[in-house]
């Protein structure tokens, strides 16, 4: 979505637009140009072309009518100045059918300086020039342009460029960057800047090469908890970083060195500071373990992971485990598989929520009734086998997903998966009575 504000030139070029077939916006690097053209185009079904591209830069030089003469019938034409050629093109294509409002150009103050350019375009096209956002322009806008500007976040669009050390962003300039080699050198489309807990962060839109996990048949079950974060049915344990419960003691001081200050001051602010900041650390903590535990389980590159569908929120009811499920972040950990395994070509089957992946007995398939929260380690009252309550769930979720026919990471599978999960209704017919797994799956 774009960044935009209104300008006071926006009436001008709408009225430029229903009487030139031409209209050409210029001015200053980063002063909103392409933004502005964007924002009126679209709505009214103009196309948006950018010759800073290397292959459309090519193409319009080799051909300048020929491409002129190929393009819809509105057409935003980006940095038009990178193809001086373009010009005559652009007159010979107006010259055969006049419309009005058929191209929007934009480019830089030295696109007036293209050699011909007044005398290719006269009496076609309307000049229109675009300065910095100004005095009464800013006026207008302080309840969203500077809080946008200053209070938390904002998003751009156009010309990003990386260097080693800083980043060229629209409509700020350079900024320096404290670390490198995050992101990658060169031109991006888009850019996100945030602020949290008194730092600033910006995120640029890029894309990257993935490898594919296509045609592995390994399956992963995953189970999810609060005592530990997560265990894998090949028995890797992921711990629980516990970042609020280890910071919940200095974080009850500083929450009450905010209350004992007087609203209002200069002291008050920065007792909220401090416990931002600390906020921002928990945060931090929590995030950093659930990334490296998501990024780990998709290094091993299964074929297909098996998850839960959980219901945090019922969980949530709970006000004895309220605060641990919450610190645990199971949802964040969940969604981060989501994404990352769609990323590098894995795929994702989710248990149905009735699934009883820690009472079932993953040997020979009966159902434990009487299992409760407490119990880390059951004995199967059928086959004998001694279970580790987190690693027999996620052997149940793996064998889910895997059949003596059937792999769920193959092509052929994918049918098989999904005849078994539709064949649960919300309340599987073997839950609570039933002892065994659905026909076609074997434990």
């Amino acid at each position: 979505m774009l960044t935009f504000y209104p300008r006071q030139i926006e009436l001008r070029l709408l009225e430029a637009l229903e009487d030139s077939p031409v209209v050409l916006i210029h001015g200053p690097r980063q002063c909103g140009k392409t933004t502005l053209a964007q924002v009126i185009g679209e709505p009214r079904g103009y196309i948006y072309l950018n010759f800073d591209e290397d292959v459309l830069r090519g193409a319009a030089e080799a051909d300048p009518v020929g491409f002129v003469a190929d393009l819809p019938e509105r057409a935003i034409l980006d940095e038009v100045q990178r193809v001086p050629g373009l010009f005559l093109a652009l007159k010979t294509v107006v010259d055969r059918r006049r419309t009005a409002g058929r191209f929007m150009l934009t480019g830089s103050a030295n696109v007036l300086l293209v050699p011909k350019l007044a005398d290719s375009l006269a009496g076609r096209m309307q000049l229109l020039r675009l300065h910095p956002l100004s005095q009464s322009e800013l006026a207008r806008q302080k309840s969203s342009f500077l809080e946008a500007l200053f209070g938390g976040g904002f998003r751009l669009t156009g010309t990003i460029r990386v260097f080693e050390d800083r980043i060229q962003l629209p409509r700020v300039g350079e900024v320096r960057l404290k670390e490198n080699n995050y992101l990658p050198l060169g031109k991006h489309s888009s850019a996100s800047v945030t602020e949290r807990a008194g730092r600033w962060f910006v995120s640029a839109q890029t894309v990257a090469p993935v490898a594919l996990c296509a045609g592995n048949e390994k399956v992963l079950g995953i189970d999810v908890g609060v005592s530990r974060l997560a265990v894998l049915s090949d028995g890797t344990v992921y711990d629980n970083s516990k970042a609020l419960g280890h910071a919940e003691r200095l974080l009850r001081v500083r929450q009450k060195a905010v209350s004992r200050k007087v609203n209002g001051s200069k002291n008050r602010q920065k007792a909220a500071t401090r416990l931002a900041r600390l906020h921002y650390r928990i945060t931090n903590i929590r995030k950093d373990a659930i990334h490296k535990a998501t990024s780990a389980v998709i290094a091993k590159q299964p074929g297909a992971v098996v998850v839960e569908s959980l219901n945090v929120n019922g969980m949530l009811k709970n006000h004895t485990l309220a605060k641990a499920v919450s610190d645990a972040s199971m949802s964040e950990f969940l969604r981060q598989i989501r994404y990352k395994a769609t990323w590098n070509g894995i795929r994702v089957v989710e248990a149905p929520v009735f699934f009883p992946s820690s009472k079932m007995c993953a040997v020979c398939g009966s159902i434990n009734t009487s299992l409760i929260l407490v119990d880390r380690k059951w004995t199967c009252p059928t086959c004998g086998s001694v279970l580790d309550r987190d690693v027999n769930a996620a052997n149940n979720l793996k064998n889910l997903a895997v059949s003596s026919t059937a792999t769920a990471c193959c092509p052929g599978s994918a049918g098989f998966i999904l005849r078994v999960l539709a064949g649960w209704n919300e309340t599987p017919s073997w839950a609570g009575t039933k002892h065994r797994l659905p026909s076609g799956i074997n434990g």
